[in-house]
């Protein structure tokens, strides 16, 4: 029978495992953010996961809408689903928007080439081309990549299971995760 240290454990495991391993089905999450009392979701890569800060890091263009949305209002949640495992993990936390650093200025030396195309155009991500219009690269937009820092505060865990499903839920008191048994 599962413990709930247990399920903390896996957790964790899970979600490392997302950010080493490119075909594992938590290297891409679902992110949500909130706009005008609208929820927005988009697929986002996990690029490090941090167990001992709780942490969930990505990259994105400084430019794009949820980088607005977060300065508006930080409160996030995560969507993960592991269809192998009938595994669903809703995380649910505060981002935080690091532009500008030396921790930005170290990652973005170490990202391949094709990697930092995204982040090298013109116009911000969504905005609108015309047929002819071709997006160019220019090397000197580096500075819109950011990293975006999201601790987690609360974690809801589903497994489903034809014998019985397992619902738990973590959150952070005092510093230390509180675990207790849901119905699923």
């Amino acid at each position: 029978m599962k413990t709930l240290k247990n399920i903390q454990t896996e957790i964790w495991t899970q979600l490392i495992q997302g950010e080493n391993d490119r075909k594992h089905p938590f290297r891409c999450g679902v992110l949500g953010t909130v706009s005008e009392n609208i929820s927005n979701l988009r697929t986002v890569v996990i690029r490090k996961v941090i167990q001992e800060e709780n942490e969930l890091w990505f990259y994105t263009d400084f430019r794009s809408p949820k980088v607005q949305e977060i300065q508006n209002n930080n409160n996030i949640t995560w969507l993960f689903y592991h269809s192998n495992e009938q595994l669903q993990l809703r995380l649910y936390g505060n981002a935080e928007i690091i532009q500008n650093t030396s921790i930005n200025q170290e990652i973005w030396l170490n990202l391949p080439d094709y990697g930092k195309s995204d982040y090298l155009t013109q116009h911000p991500p969504g905005s609108t081309l015309s047929e002819n219009d071709k997006e160019s690269l220019n090397k000197d937009f580096y500075q819109n990549f950011c990293i975006i820092k999201t601790k987690i505060k609360v974690i809801d865990y589903l497994r489903l299971n034809r014998d019985g499903h397992l619902r738990a839920k973590f959150e952070i008191e005092n510093n230390e995760w509180k675990g207790e048994w849901l119905v699923p």
